[in-house]
C-alpha cells in the first residue's frame, strides 16, 4: 500500500510571498485585531486575507500571540476535586463561579486560558508537567489555590518577571504580593456584628482542631469584635474530616451543655452542621438563635432553612485575577500588593437583615 502523501503546512511566511508583504503584516492582519488592521490599507487588507485563503492557511493560534505579550494564552491551575476533601461537594458552584469569571474577563481581553488541574497529592513527578504548561508559552497563570509544593516554583517565575496571581492561597503570610483572597479578619467581624445586630450576647464559634491559616483569621477578626461588642464567645472544636451529619452530631451533643444564642462556623460544613444540630436540639431559628456561616450561599435543602452567610464572590475574584494579570503582563513591574477584597454578606433564614437603625448601619462611635 502505497503510503499517504505529506502535505506541507501552510505558513505565515509563505502567505506573505504569495502576497508581496512582509510576514509581520501578514500575522497583524489575519490577528483580526481592530487596533492593527488600522494600521494598513483595505486593500492590502483584503489581498492578505484572499490570499490565506486561496493557500488554505490557518494559524497557530499558540504560537502566533501578540506582540505586546508574546502569547495570547495564560494557564489557569485549578484545584482538581476528587474526594480528598470532604467539603468538596459544598465549592462546586464557588469553582464554577470562579471559572466564569475567568473566562468572561479573558474572553472580553481576548486572551484565553490553557487549563491544567493540581491535585492535593501533588509531587515532583507530577509538577513537571504543570511547570511545562506555565514555562512552555503562554504568558502568565492564574493559580487556584496552589499546593504548598508549587509555591516556590511561582514565586521563582515571578522573580524572572513572568506575571503570576494567586487565588485563595494556602498561607497567606507566603504571598505579600501576586495573590488575591477575601479580608479574612473583616469576615469574622462582619459575623460578629451580625449577631449582636440580632440582640445575640452569647455565641457559639464552631471551628475545626487544626486551623489553617484562613481560619485562623477569622477567628481572630470575630473574637476582637466580640469583645468590642460586649458578645462572650464559646469554642466548639471539631475534628477534621467529618461531614455534615458526623458534625450535626457532633455539635449537638456539646450544645446541650451550652447555653448560646448565637453561632458562627468557619467553612461549608461546619455550617451546615451546626444548622442541623441547633435544629435536633430543638432549637428555633431566629427565636433561639441566629447563625451566620462562611461559603454556605449556595448551600440549600427544603424545607430547611438557608444559611446567612459572609463570604466573597468568587466571580468577582476570578474577574479581578484576569485583570491583575494582563496589568502585569503590560507593565515592568512583575508584582502587585495583595489584595484582600471586601467580604460581602449573603442575607438568608438564619440572620435576617436587620432594619437600618441596626448597629450594622449606626455611625462609627468615637
Amino acid at each position: 500500500m502505497n503510503a499517504k502523501p505529506r502535505t506541507s503546512r501552510v505558513t505565515v511566511a509563505s502567505v506573505a510571498r504569495k502576497a508581496g508583504v512582509s510576514t509581520t503584516t501578514v500575522s497583524l492582519i489575519l490577528s483580526d485585531r481592530e487596533e492593527y488592521l488600522r494600521q494598513f490599507a483595505a486593500d492590502t487588507i483584503q489581498k492578505v486575507r484572499d490570499t490565506a485563503r486561496r493557500l488554505g492557511y490557518h494559524g497557530n493560534l499558540f504560537a502566533s500571540g501578540l506582540p505586546t505579550r508574546g502569547s495570547q494564552f495564560f494557564a489557569l491551575v485549578v484545584r482538581e476535586e476528587g474526594n480528598e476533601e470532604i467539603s468538596n461537594w459544598h465549592q462546586w458552584s464557588f469553582e464554577g463561579d470562579l471559572l466564569a469569571g475567568i473566562i468572561r474577563a479573558a474572553g472580553e481581553s481576548r486572551v484565553y486560558p490553557i487549563v491544567a488541574t493540581a491535585g492535593a497529592k501533588l509531587d515532583e513527578s507530577s509538577m513537571r508537567p504543570l511547570e511545562r504548561v506555565i514555562a512552555g508559552g503562554v504568558f502568565g497563570a492564574i493559580v487556584r489555590t496552589p499546593h504548598p509544593l508549587m509555591d516556590r516554583y511561582l514565586h521563582g517565575r515571578i522573580r524572572h518577571g513572568q506575571p503570576i496571581v494567586v487565588v485563595f492561597p494556602q498561607k497567606l503570610r507566603k504571598w505579600p504580593t501576586n495573590a488575591i483572597d477575601v479580608d479574612n479578619r473583616e469576615l469574622g467581624a462582619t459575623a460578629a456584628r451580625l449577631l449582636a445586630a440580632h440582640g445575640r450576647r452569647s455565641c457559639a464559634l464552631v471551628h475545626y482542631r487544626a486551623i489553617r491559616d484562613t481560619h485562623a483569621l477569622r477567628i481572630e477578626g470575630f473574637n476582637r469584635a466580640a469583645a468590642e461588642l460586649g458578645l462572650t464567645v464559646q469554642s466548639i472544636q471539631m475534628p477534621m474530616g467529618v461531614d455534615d451529619l458526623r458534625a450535626r452530631d457532633f455539635i449537638a451533643a456539646r450544645l446541650k451543655r451550652m447555653r448560646i444564642d448565637g453561632l458562627f462556623s468557619l467553612d461549608s460544613v461546619s455550617s451546615v452542621g451546626a444548622l442541623l444540630a441547633c435544629l435536633k436540639t430543638g432549637m428555633r431559628v431566629g427565636e433561639d438563635f441566629h447563625q451566620v456561616g462562611c461559603d454556605c450561599s449556595m448551600w440549600q435543602s427544603p424545607p430547611l432553612p438557608r444559611i446567612t452567610s459572609v463570604d466573597i464572590s468568587w466571580k468577582e475574584v476570578g474577574m479581578t485575577a484576569v485583570s491583575r494579570l494582563l496589568a502585569l503582563a503590560g507593565g515592568t513591574d512583575p508584582t502587585f500588593p495583595t489584595l484582600l477584597l471586601p467580604p460581602r454578606v449573603v442575607w438568608a433564614d438564619t440572620c435576617p437583615q436587620p432594619g437600618a437603625t441596626s448597629l450594622l448601619d449606626a455611625p462609627a462611635r468615637e
